[in-house]
């Protein structure tokens, strides 16, 4: 979430929050400069709150899949409610500036929640001699979607006009993993291997 920063300010800017917070040239006056550093500061301590919600998720979601071992449902729930959240987000920022920020705080934490159980699950389904060909492989291509996520959201925010489209691309993107986890787990159901 290299935005969330970028996503605060703009709910702090006084502005309409789905938009990208710009300066103004006509307003170059000691006074706004000083106005908006103070808003990009307070942007950043309050980016840490959903940070630690997400660091608190992790923490949990691999307490519990240490306790079941249902790494599968790990992935599928918080995809799902971190894709509505996301999707939701563009909606309820305009009822509700705090309300959007948590949606983008659930957002984060959900996403953060479900990450580290793929690579579980990818050492489940492959055989062991094939493990060491497949966990690199799943990284390599994980790497993909951190590489080119910001960029495909900047591209979407930047030629679109804001974070509305964006974010429902993002959240969808969440929801469609949450899918395919859970078409994974009634796979393996019907198998009785997970």
């Amino acid at each position: 979430m290299m935005w969330l920063p970028v996503m605060v300010n703009s709910l702090l800017s006084g502005t309409d929050p789905m938009q990208l917070s710009t300066s103004n040239s006509t307003h170059s006056s000691t006074a706004h400069r000083a106005t908006a550093a103070d808003t990009g500061l307070a942007a950043v301590l309050l980016s840490t709150i959903p940070f630690t919600a997400a660091a608190i998720a992790v923490a949990l979601s691999g307490v519990i899949a240490q306790k079941t071992g249902k790494p599968l449902i790990l992935i599928m729930l918080p995809n799902f409610i971190g894709g509505v959240s996301f999707m939701c987000f563009h909606i309820v920022v305009h009822w509700s500036r705090i309300a959007g920020f948590m949606c983008l705080v659930i957002t984060l934490s959900a996403a953060y929640a479900s990450s580290p159980h793929a690579p579980t699950i990818l050492a489940r389904l492959v055989e062991s001699q094939l493990a060491f060909i497949a966990l690199p492989l799943y990284n390599s291509i994980a790497m993909l979607g951190g590489f080119a996520g910001p960029s495909i959201m900047g591209f979407l925010v930047q030629h679109l006009g804001g974070f509305g489209v964006a974010t429902t691309v993002m959240g969808g993107s969440m929801i469609v993993a949450g899918c395919m986890a859970a078409v994974l787990c009634c796979i393996k159901l019907r198998e009785r291997t997970l």
